[in-house]
């Protein structure tokens, strides 16, 4: 794979986003256990060669996978490095300011969890599919606590998303063609650079 091909280079600078793209990935698909393993492999490459890109995401993620991984008290800290962090993209505070929503309602922090659920909800894009629909389900669990009216409407706007995600599964399928040159050209390319 190119993660093997990655280590093999000993290119940690790539390694690290690889692992990071990994864990999306797996966070993607629900797999929060795998999730956090590429998200933690990714910070420890970084650290090692100082490297920052993507680092405030790669956090943001790994506070999410701890939270779903039932480790609340963990994604407290990268998520609030991530807000903290004067460098952080917009996208990485919106998840991190998500995450720090998710743990303080499931810690009944009312107060933190209302901050956190309005940063989030003034943060997120509606564009960022698989984050927006972690968004609303969490709106769905706090409209379920308060008996709100809104319920129906939160639901349609769930299941609304989940067509869109899978439309949009289907339409970006990767030819498997493409894929393969595309990793011989890297592989290519990075052996030259190597060189």
């Amino acid at each position: 794979t190119l993660l093997n091909y990655l280590e093999v280079m000993k290119n940690t600078k790539t390694q690290s986003v690889a692992y990071l793209y990994k864990g999306m990935n797996a966070a993607r698909q629900g797999d929060w256990k795998n999730a956090e393993d590429f998200f933690k492999q990714s910070r420890t490459i970084a650290q090692k060669g100082n490297f920052i890109y993507k680092q405030p995401l790669n956090l943001a993620y790994l506070s999410l996978s701890l939270y779903f991984n039932q480790n609340y008290i963990q994604a407290i800290e990268p998520a609030t490095e991530v807000v903290n962090n004067e460098e952080s993209d917009e996208q990485s505070k919106a998840i991190a300011a998500l995450s720090l929503a998710y743990t303080y309602f499931l810690m009944e922090r009312q107060e933190l969890a209302d901050k956190w659920f309005s940063q989030a909800q003034n943060e997120l894009n509606p564009k960022w599919l698989f984050e927006y629909k972690l968004f609303l389900q969490l709106k769905l669990e706090r409209q379920h606590q308060s008996n709100s009216v809104l319920i129906p409407q939160t639901e349609q706007e769930i299941a609304d998303l989940d067509l869109q995600i899978q439309n949009l599964s289907q339409v970006i399928k990767v030819d498997e063609e493409i894929y393969q040159n595309l990793l011989k050209q890297i592989a290519k390319k990075m052996t030259s650079e190597e060189k």
